[in-house]
């Protein structure tokens, strides 16, 4: 059974769950940047190279010193030729890009192929059906609706997720940084407060 995903508060560009490493993974143009304990650690480095590559970013500012990650992602791992398709920790992970270069997360799934027919019935979307930017033809695209695996759910709440093995608690609301905390107590007082100051429904 693979280790628990801490709860994402918030989807972080450039940002996902490894569950072969049991570490937060920068990444960017399918490229693994490297791993993090911390979510918005992660977020903060793949902003440090968007940034040189003229790609969107999480955060307004910079951070100094550079983070450095804890460790670089083997080499060896599987690569899809399929537009949108990357190996992600044990299952293939579908995006795709819109043509304003917003990426849309998808999910993950079993089949190489599944992600790539996801993939493709997004591009039509947004923009059509346009051969040369297909993994497939548009029958398999249209007529087929392969289902990304499911996750699980929160186990301390919307917005909190825990720290070696539940020692500490991180509160992070939509991309707003709050700490971390002692107990789950004060982390959910914190997010809490958070949310009612800005009126965020916790619920949704």
């Amino acid at each position: 059974m693979p280790p628990r995903r801490p709860k994402s508060h918030q989807v972080f560009i450039g940002v996902r769950w490894c569950y072969e490493f049991n570490y937060w993974e920068a990444h960017a143009d399918d490229k693994s940047l490297g791993f993090f304990e911390l979510e918005h650690e992660a977020a903060i480095y793949y902003d440090q190279y968007a940034r040189k590559n003229n790609l969107p970013t999480n955060f307004n500012y910079k951070v100094s010193p550079v983070l450095k990650p804890l460790m670089k992602r083997p080499v060896n791992n599987p690569r899809s030729e399929f537009i949108g398709v990357s190996w992600n920790s044990g299952a293939w992970q579908s995006c795709y890009v819109k043509p304003n270069k917003k990426c849309i997360y998808i999910g993950v799934f079993d089949s190489e192929w599944d992600a790539a027919i996801a993939r493709d019935k997004e591009a039509i979307k947004y923009e059509g059906y346009h051969p040369a930017r297909m993994n497939t033809d548009y029958g398999t695209a249209t007529l087929n609706n392969p289902k990304p695996r499911t996750r699980p759910k929160p186990k301390y709440g919307k917005y909190i997720s825990a720290l070696k093995g539940g020692k500490y608690f991180q509160v992070c609301v939509r991309r707003i940084y709050l700490g971390i905390f002692s107990t789950l107590e004060d982390a959910i007082a914190a997010r809490n407060e958070y949310c009612k100051t800005h009126y965020i429904n916790i619920n949704e």
